[in-house]
Protein backbone atom coordinates (compact mmCIF):
# COMPACT_ATOMS: atom_id res chain seq x y z
CA UNK A 1 0.00 0.00 0.00
CA UNK A 2 1.13 3.64 -1.00
CA UNK A 3 1.66 5.84 2.28
CA UNK A 4 -0.17 8.82 2.70
CA UNK A 5 1.83 11.59 2.41
CA UNK A 6 -0.17 15.56 3.23
CA UNK A 7 0.64 18.76 3.26
CA UNK A 8 1.68 18.22 6.90
CA UNK A 9 4.47 15.71 5.91
CA UNK A 10 5.83 18.15 2.77
CA UNK A 11 5.95 21.18 5.56
CA UNK A 12 8.06 18.91 7.91
CA UNK A 13 10.35 17.46 5.20
CA UNK A 14 10.89 21.30 4.40
CA UNK A 15 11.97 21.98 8.05
CA UNK A 16 14.15 18.93 8.61
CA UNK A 17 11.69 17.26 11.15
CA UNK A 18 11.48 14.01 9.21
CA UNK A 19 14.08 11.14 9.50
CA UNK A 20 13.78 7.51 9.21
CA UNK A 21 11.72 5.68 7.09
CA UNK A 22 8.75 8.46 6.28
CA UNK A 23 12.04 10.78 5.55
CA UNK A 24 12.64 8.40 2.63
CA UNK A 25 8.71 7.58 1.57
CA UNK A 26 7.89 11.71 1.76
CA UNK A 27 11.31 11.97 -0.61
CA UNK A 28 10.08 9.37 -2.80
CA UNK A 29 7.08 11.13 -3.00
CA UNK A 30 8.21 14.31 -3.77
CA UNK A 31 10.55 13.08 -6.44
CA UNK A 32 7.50 11.21 -8.09
CA UNK A 33 4.61 13.96 -7.92
CA UNK A 34 5.74 17.68 -9.99
CA UNK A 35 3.45 19.45 -7.67
CA UNK A 36 4.53 17.70 -4.48
CA UNK A 37 8.27 18.83 -5.58
CA UNK A 38 7.40 22.55 -6.73
CA UNK A 39 4.84 22.81 -3.26
CA UNK A 40 8.28 21.99 -2.00
CA UNK A 41 10.55 24.20 -3.77
CA UNK A 42 7.82 27.23 -3.33
CA UNK A 43 7.94 26.23 0.77
CA UNK A 44 11.94 26.23 1.10
CA UNK A 45 11.89 29.14 -0.99
CA UNK A 46 10.20 31.29 1.25
CA UNK A 47 11.58 29.99 4.29
CA UNK A 48 15.29 30.87 2.64
CA UNK A 49 13.78 34.39 2.14
CA UNK A 50 12.31 35.02 5.83
CA UNK A 51 16.06 33.46 7.15
CA UNK A 52 17.64 36.26 4.88
CA UNK A 53 15.30 38.74 5.81
CA UNK A 54 15.40 38.30 9.25
CA UNK A 55 18.79 37.47 9.92
CA UNK A 56 20.13 40.80 10.88
CA UNK A 57 18.24 41.29 14.06
CA UNK A 58 18.71 37.27 15.49
CA UNK A 59 21.33 38.52 17.70
CA UNK A 60 19.80 41.27 18.66
CA UNK A 61 18.46 41.29 22.72
CA UNK A 62 14.54 40.91 23.96
CA UNK A 63 13.07 44.35 23.65
CA UNK A 64 13.01 45.12 28.19
CA UNK A 65 8.89 44.66 27.26
CA UNK A 66 9.45 40.86 26.62
CA UNK A 67 11.62 40.16 29.41
CA UNK A 68 10.42 37.39 31.39
CA UNK A 69 10.49 39.38 34.67
CA UNK A 70 8.04 41.91 33.03
CA UNK A 71 5.67 38.79 31.60
CA UNK A 72 5.97 36.47 35.00
CA UNK A 73 3.12 38.68 36.86
CA UNK A 74 0.64 37.99 33.82
CA UNK A 75 1.65 34.02 34.31
CA UNK A 76 0.62 33.76 37.41
CA UNK A 77 -2.16 35.80 37.77
CA UNK A 78 -3.46 33.24 35.12
CA UNK A 79 -2.02 30.03 36.93
CA UNK A 80 -3.80 31.97 39.99
CA UNK A 81 -7.65 31.98 37.68
CA UNK A 82 -6.69 28.76 36.79
CA UNK A 83 -6.70 27.12 39.51
CA UNK A 84 -9.86 28.96 41.21
CA UNK A 85 -11.50 27.28 37.84
CA UNK A 86 -10.11 23.54 38.62
CA UNK A 87 -11.81 24.24 42.49
CA UNK A 88 -14.65 25.55 41.23
CA UNK A 89 -15.42 23.01 38.61
CA UNK A 90 -14.14 20.05 41.38
CA UNK A 91 -16.80 21.36 43.49
CA UNK A 92 -19.45 21.68 41.01
CA UNK A 93 -18.69 18.11 39.68
CA UNK A 94 -18.85 16.70 43.76
CA UNK A 95 -22.39 18.47 44.45
CA UNK A 96 -23.78 16.77 41.38
CA UNK A 97 -22.85 13.46 42.07
CA UNK A 98 -23.44 14.06 45.79
CA UNK A 99 -27.18 15.20 44.86
CA UNK A 100 -27.32 12.38 42.44
CA UNK A 101 -26.39 9.91 44.75
CA UNK A 102 -29.07 11.25 47.41
CA UNK A 103 -32.06 11.50 44.64
CA UNK A 104 -31.20 7.44 43.57
CA UNK A 105 -30.88 6.65 47.72
CA UNK A 106 -34.14 8.19 48.17
CA UNK A 107 -36.19 6.82 45.28
CA UNK A 108 -34.97 3.36 46.08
Amino acid sequence: MTPVITDADLHALVDGELSGRRLGEVRQHVAQDINAALQVQRWAAARDSLRAMLQPIVDEPLPLRLTLERIEPSLARDREAYRRLLFALGFVSGLVVGLGSATLTLLR
